[in-house]
């Protein structure tokens, strides 16, 4: 499960709507979510809100998670999806080349993840990077801003305000 620390400052600035792949009820940090039974890679996803959050299961299918991201990005309002910063990867590059993709922030340190059955305790820290990608229906309408984030620090709204070209207000459209 995504660490707190990660999840909490994200939520509070974007406010997020369900969690886009959910492993069950319990590991999900949001109370609307789609479930492996609803199978989120085969489903649309406009019908469970209009902002996303998605840390999908990482492995050999990971690049069906960042089509699918891709595909229902124009139907939401944003997707935050938290994973490995395997930027040399074609997926990555589909990403970037996408017209989505509005911002990314890189993770540091690596990512302590939590386990499932005991959320007080974290499993061994990913064996590598991980960053934050937010994608939006028009992408960012310029070359892809990108940051890096202590999430162990207690700045984060400081690090991201002094940012000319990522601001969380930018990534989402004016509320009604």
């Amino acid at each position: 499960m995504t660490p707190p620390e990660v999840f909490d400052p994200v939520h509070e600035a974007l406010q997020l709507d369900f969690d886009a792949s959910a492993g069950s009820p319990e590991e999900s940090r949001l109370p609307a979510f789609i479930d492996p039974v609803t199978d989120a890679l085969d489903c649309s996803w406009k019908h469970f809100g209009q902002r996303a959050w998605l840390n999908p299961p990482y492995g050999r299918d990971l690049s069906k998670w960042f089509d699918k991201v891709i595909e229902q990005a124009p139907d939401l309002s944003l997707v935050c999806m938290l994973t490995y910063a395997n930027t040399e990867t074609r997926y990555w590059l589909t990403a970037l080349e996408s017209g989505h993709l509005a911002a990314v922030l890189f993770l540091t340190p690596r990512v302590k993840f939590i386990s499932p059955t005991d959320p007080r305790s974290t499993i061994a820290g990913a064996p590598k990077g991980s960053a934050l990608l937010f994608f939006t229906p028009d992408g960012p309408g310029g070359p892809v801003p990108h940051r890096y984030w202590d999430y162990r620090e207690d700045d984060f709204f400081d690090v991201l305000s002094g940012l000319p070209l990522f601001s969380f207000n930018t990534l989402l459209p004016p509320t009604q």
